[in-house]
C-alpha cells in the first residue's frame, strides 16, 4: 500500500483519528480471504440491517435522499 506523507485526512467522522484509520486498515489488510468472506457473510445475516440492490443510475438519488438532501435524478423519461 502506498502511503502519503501529507498526514491524515482533515475530514474524519466524529470519534475517528489517524490512529483509528490505521487500525481499521491493518485489520482488513491482515485478514485472510476466508476471514474476509466470513465477515461479509455475517453482515448479511445481521437482522438489524437490510441489503438492497438498486440500479446504478439511481445511486446518486438514493445517496441524496439518505443524506437529507433533495434528490435529483438526471436524465429524462
Amino acid at each position: 500500500m502506498t502511503q502519503s506523507n501529507s498526514g491524515p485526512p482533515a475530514d474524519l467522522p466524529p470519534g475517528w483519528d489517524a490512529a483509528k484509520v490505521h487500525r481499521v486498515i491493518e485489520h482488513y489488510e491482515s485478514q485472510s480471504d476466508d476471514e474476509a468472506t466470513a465477515e461479509d457473510e455475517a453482515a448479511f445475516l445481521d437482522s438489524d440491517y437490510s441489503v438492497m440492490l438498486i440500479p446504478r443510475a439511481l445511486v446518486p438519488a438514493v445517496h441524496e435522499l439518505l443524506s437529507g438532501s433533495e434528490p435529483s435524478v438526471s436524465g429524462g423519461q
